[in-house]
């Protein structure tokens, strides 16, 4: 008996853990919902074990849309990280999910909706706590004696996300396929196209986030589509949706098919798209200009890392491309002053030449006479203007200034909400035109100075108010170089009139001997009576 004791409460033992994990089993498959969170996203998983929310932390944006109607009053649809048929799936319907003991998500569905009856799917998602990285595993099981085929009435099975990158984002997203080394973007559609072979990863990028499905291991084809959708302001806007659709034949009973893939869904910086291997995506610094657009947005996160402050930060970067571009604006100026002085005279020779031909020799030759190029004034805005697009692309793609306030902007990734900032900008555009402003203008050009701040009120009160800073910020700085500019103009052309040796009145410049002996001779007589009556009426008769 005292033998048997040791085996029976081992075996009592045995059989509590085994009710326990029993229990702890069957609380699982009746909540199985779970939420994640990572030092870069917060994400939670629905009751079928689909990825339904994507929550970056830093920027507090929400990618991923869990359900959405393509009209308003319509059935919900099932949107997030999908795996089933590629057709419009009612929000209403479930996959009947257990959590198993490792943590994967094992899924059926009796209905035949969403998977073929008797296929069995396992999902094991794996987080990254370094980046907006999620790894899955997928495992299709036959649980029946038949083959069965990978697809239900509403479509063949993919593994898909979406909609994704929509209205919230400020802009339209484009679709891009990994071919090769080369990045290629793609045609999109609502209707759902297929990526051509070859295509290492699928992705999509708007303004400030990026996406990518990359399959690690399984046989198929991406495919894509625009996918419209009703917004949380109740206007219907477009997001994408990006897949693998699976090219298996049918899993003959009592086998298993093995799948791997990796999802980034976070922001399109630099930094966290080359840690993910997905850099391509990185579009900030494309184009011609791309090179200046980096050194510019390198400064500007210095002047960040000092002060503190994004709103500062672009004030200081604003005033060091102002003193940068000072001695440009002031050539730029003493050549427009140039051009100024010589419109009486060219006016003069368009009365004079009315051949168009001839009115242009001669006015070239007043340009070469009075040395001023007529270029020297647009050349410094030519060098200014690669400048300016730079800056203005990184501004307009730094996810860095999304829900960053200064002053009263509460978002410098969004509109100034009163409109001061486009005021300011087109005010100085105004008042910067009558400092410049010439007598000889015609009524053509006064009317477009008129017309110009106006437009450019028009223009900009829709521009994330971090660009509008800087604008605002150059065109009220150019106010001060401008009168600056032209109190050194000023100064410069009184030295330079005290430089030159003036003449007194009552010296007569110098004279060649030769001349003035020439000059006695022939005129001696005539001149020296002339001097002789002259002296006489002044002083009198001498004596």
């Amino acid at each position: 008996m005292s033998n048997l004791t040791p085996r029976l409460l081992t075996a009592l033992l045995i059989a509590g853990v085994a009710l326990a994990m029993a229990s702890s089993i069957s609380a699982a498959t009746l909540e199985p919902s779970r939420t994640i969170e990572t030092p870069f996203f917060q994400t939670s998983l629905d009751e079928s074990g689909n990825l339904e929310r994507f929550f970056v932390l830093r920027f507090r944006d929400d990618l991923l849309t869990p359900s959405y109607r393509t009209e308003p009053g319509k059935d919900a649809l099932v949107g997030g990280l999908i795996f089933g048929p590629l057709g419009q799936l009612d929000a209403g319907s479930r996959l009947s999910t257990r959590i198993s003991t490792s943590g994967s998500f094992v899924s059926t569905d009796d209905q035949g909706s969403w998977l073929p009856e008797g296929l069995e799917l396992e999902r094991t998602y794996r987080f990254h706590d370094d980046n907006y990285l999620v790894d899955i595993d997928v495992v299709l099981r036959n649980r029946t004696d038949q083959s069965l085929a990978l697809a239900t009435p509403m479509g063949k099975l993919a593994f898909w996300l979406g909609p994704i990158l929509g209205g919230q984002l400020y802009g339209s997203a484009e679709v891009v396929a990994m071919q090769g080394e080369e990045l290629e973007e793609l045609s999109t559609a609502e209707e759902l196209k297929e990526t051509p072979s070859g295509v290492k990863w699928i992705g999509a990028r708007g303004s400030y986030y990026a996406s990518v499905l990359e399959e690690k291991s399984g046989r198929g084809n991406y495919v894509y589509s625009l996918v419209p959708f009703v917004g949380k302001d109740g206007k219907v806007v477009q997001g994408v949706r990006i897949g693998f659709r699976y090219q298996y034949p049918d899993i003959r009973g009592g086998e298993e098919v093995k799948l791997s893939f990796r999802l980034y869904l976070g922001s399109k910086q630099e930094d966290a798209l080359s840690r993910a291997g997905y850099l391509p995506l990185f579009d900030n610094w494309d184009g011609m200009t791309g090179g200046i657009g980096k050194v510019m947005f390198k400064m500007l996160k210095l002047f960040h890392s000092v002060t503190g402050s994004w709103g500062i930060a672009i004030l200081l970067l604003t005033l060091l491309v102002k003193i940068l571009l000072h001695p440009l604006n002031l050539k730029q100026l003493r050549s427009m002053g140039k051009l100024q002085e010589l419109q009486p005279k060219m006016q003069d020779l368009k009365k004079r030449y009315p051949d168009t031909q001839q009115f242009q020799q001669e006015v070239q030759k007043l340009y070469t006479e009075h040395n001023v190029n007529p270029l020297g004034g647009c050349f410094p805005i030519f060098l200014q203007i690669p400048i300016f697009i730079a800056l203005y692309s990184s501004l307009m793609g730094a996810i860095e200034l999304k829900k960053v306030s200064f002053l009263w902007l509460p978002d410098l990734a969004k509109a100034d909400p009163y409109g001061l900032l486009p005021v300011m900008f087109a005010g100085s555009i105004y008042v910067s035109s009558k400092l410049t402003a010439s007598p000889q203008m015609d009524k053509t050009q006064q009317s477009i100075m008129q017309i110009m701040p106006i437009m450019m009120l028009m223009m900009m009160m829709n521009v994330p108010s971090g660009v509008m800073i800087y604008l605002a910020g150059q065109s009220v700085l150019s106010l001060f170089e401008t009168r600056y500019n032209k109190a050194v103009m000023a100064r410069e052309d009184a030295l330079e009139k005290a430089r030159k040796p003036s003449t007194p009145a009552s010296v007569s410049p110098a004279i060649p001997v030769e001349a003035t002996v020439e000059k006695v001779v022939k005129l001696g007589p005539k001149k020296s009576g002339d001097k002789r009556r002259k002296k006489g009426k002044k002083g009198g008769s001498p004596r």
